[in-house]
């Protein structure tokens, strides 16, 4: 019997599914099991039925996954491809001889075993299979054409945040900490001072001040570094100081500094050029969801999806 005359002829099969691996923990706790079947009737005005399992709870975005998931393992299905790929035949060899009880259970050729495991389902049951064939089906959309850079620049000016390469800031700093007591104020404005005198070499500073492992003497960090290692509000304040002299002190979560701003770059988007790889592959990556959207679109078309929430 053909393939074709064998999926036709039950007037309903449904095959459980294992989990996805976009089910894997933590996951599943939202989304629960996910179990789909199909069903094939006789009318030839009546839609296939994919039905796609999901938990009670499930978000929206976990269903539209569950959903895409088995439309596509229904396109590769009907386009053959399980049956010329050569990671499916071993996934298959798998199944069975683990079904089986191992390499030593009753003996059996490669092609036995296979057609024993699709008899038992293991190409719907098998999540590497599934993935592996919702892969392919994904792989055969062609990516959107390089448009060249005229284009290219257009997108980065439209979309500038994604490309930017934040302001950063180079500075030397001496550090005392607030474990010194009331007069750490007068200290850290005494030591800005000297330092603004003395102008003192860099070697000459490693005896100045506490110990900070939260940034080292000299540093070259952006704006948000800063603010991650010394807290909200130190990276703006640096940021804002004049290049070249010393100035302070400046507070920081740990106590205050004598800083001294060596140099400043402000936040820039990189020539074209030096990013054009990122860029490209954003640009595809926007212009491949639409694609990605219309083709799910027309195989939703092809079945009756349905989706049952499960208690």
């Amino acid at each position: 019997m053909s393939r074709r005359a064998e999926r036709r002829a039950p007037r309903e099969r449904r095959a459980r599914r294992g989990l996805p691996t976009w089910l894997a923990p933590p996951h599943f706790a939202a989304v629960g099991v996910v179990a789909w079947a199909v069903a094939r009737v006789a009318a030839p005005a009546e839609l296939p039925v994919v039905v796609v399992q999901v938990a009670s709870d499930a978000a929206p975005a976990a269903v539209e996954r569950a959903t895409e998931e088995a439309l596509l393992l229904e396109a590769a299905l009907d386009a053959g491809l399980d049956r010329r790929d050569p990671f499916v035949r071993e996934r298959l060899l798998a199944d069975a001889r683990a079904t089986r009880g191992g390499e030593g259970a009753a003996p059996a050729d490669d092609a036995a075993l296979v057609a024993e495991a699709r008899a038992a389902g293991f190409v719907r049951r098998d999540p590497l299979i599934r993935q592996r064939l919702a892969e392919r089906v994904r792989a055969m959309a062609p990516a959107p054409e390089d448009p060249g850079d005229e284009a290219l620049a257009a997108f980065v000016a439209a979309h500038r945040a994604d490309f930017e390469a934040p302001a950063r800031v180079t500075l030397t700093q001496v550090f005392l900490a607030s474990a010194r007591g009331a007069g750490v104020e007068a200290e850290a404005e005494a030591l800005v001072a000297r330092l603004r005198a003395e102008e003192p070499a860099p070697a000459a500073l490693r005896g100045l001040g506490d110990p900070l492992l939260a940034l080292p003497l000299r540093a070259d960090q952006t704006v948000a570094e800063l603010d991650r290692r010394l807290g909200e509000g130190f990276g703006a304040r640096v940021a804002a100081l004049p290049v070249g002299r010393w100035s302070g002190p400046v507070r920081s979560s740990f106590g205050l500094h004598a800083v001294r701003v060596e140099a400043r770059v402000e936040a820039a988007v990189p020539p074209l050029g030096a990013i054009r790889p990122a860029v490209l592959a954003a640009y595809r990556a926007r212009e491949v969801e639409p694609a990605r959207r219309a083709r799910l679109e027309a195989l939703r078309a092809r079945y009756d999806v349905r989706v049952e929430r499960l208690p």
